[in-house]
C-alpha cells in the first residue's frame, strides 16, 4: 500500500476486520536491509506494526474522524521478529497514515 494505492479505492469486505498492510517504501527498505546483511535463510512477517480496522484506515484516507474500535475479526500478522532481530524502524508503522508523506508523520 501507499502513494496512490489506497484501501478506499477498492471494494472492501469485512470492514471491521484488522488490516495487515505494509507501505511499499518500508518493503523496499526491508529488502535492502536483508541484502546488505546477507540474510539468506530467515523467515519474517512483513507487516506494519499497527493493525487498525479497515474502516478506520478508509476513514483516515477520506479525512473522516472516527474512534478506532477493536477489530471484530481477521488474523493479525505480527512483525516483531523482524524488529527484534534487525532493529528495523518503519517509516509507516500505522496504515491509517500511509496516504501521508513520511515527512509529516509525527511517529
Amino acid at each position: 500500500m501507499g502513494d496512490e494505492r489506497l484501501l478506499h479505492k477498492y471494494k472492501v469486505t469485512e470492514i471491521d476486520n484488522c488490516v495487515n498492510h505494509v507501505h511499499f517504501k518500508d518493503i523496499c527498505r526491508i529488502v535492502h536491509l536483508l541484502i546488505a546483511r546477507q540474510v539468506t535463510s530467515a523467515v519474517y512477517n512483513v507487516t506494519a506494526p499497527f493493525h487498525p480496522t479497515k474502516r478506520s484506515v478508509i476513514n483516515a484516507q477520506l479525512g473522516v474522524s472516527d474512534e478506532d474500535l477493536p477489530a471484530l475479526g481477521g488474523k493479525t500478522v505480527i512483525c516483531q521478529k523482524l524488529i527484534d532481530e534487525s532493529g528495523f524502524e518503519f517509516l509507516y508503522p500505522d496504515p491509517r497514515y500511509f496516504h501521508l508523506q513520511s515527512d509529516f508523520l509525527s511517529h
